[in-house]
């Protein structure tokens, strides 16, 4: 069993939004806002993972399962693949 618990950042870099001033009527008027900047931190708890004759567990198996996390991760965010 795996339980993974993931901590998601999205930032915006403010110096790169594009903005006309108003200075007339005192207005500020945002033409676009950067693509966010989004990072995911997951957090991966094995729970009776045995390595034994029958259940044989190795690297390979531990990454597929990090990627899949993160493929159901990004579907969750609804953020390109």
């Amino acid at each position: 069993m795996v339980v993974v618990n993931a901590e998601v950042m999205v930032a915006y870099d403010l110096s790169k939004i594009d903005f006309e001033l108003d200075e007339a009527n005192k207005t500020l008027r945002i033409k676009s806002i950067p693509e966010p900047e989004i990072k995911i931190n997951p957090d991966f708890e094995y729970y009776d993972v045995t390595a034994d004759y029958l259940n044989q567990f190795n690297a390979a198996d531990y990454n597929k399962i990090k990627r899949n996390v993160n493929v159901s991760l990004m579907k969750k965010l609804r953020l390109p693949l």
